[in-house]
């Protein structure tokens, strides 16, 4: 008798592969952010601001722009997928 192998839904795959993709580079986004940080006194700003619309509570922990950081990621696989179209 044959076995069936499962299968993954389709939106599932692609969940997956965003999540690959963006894991794959939100570190060095996330540096960026870090040092932008701490040289910018504007940039810190935008960043409390744009925390604050969000209605999350900025830190300044790690975490913090690592959030940043793969939403970044994320918004630009986005933009990359749609202009395939």
């Amino acid at each position: 008798m044959k076995k069936e192998v499962p299968t993954l839904p389709l939106d599932r795959i692609f969940i997956d592969r965003l999540k690959l993709a963006v894991n794959s580079f939100y570190i060095s986004i996330s540096e960026d952010l870090q040092e932008e940080y701490q040289k910018r006194e504007g940039f810190k700003q935008q960043l409390y601001d744009w925390f604050r619309e969000q209605k999350w509570v900025f830190e300044g922990k790690e975490e913090d722009f690592d959030r940043v950081a793969r939403l970044s990621a994320v918004r630009k696989r986005r933009r990359n997928i749609l202009s395939m179209r």
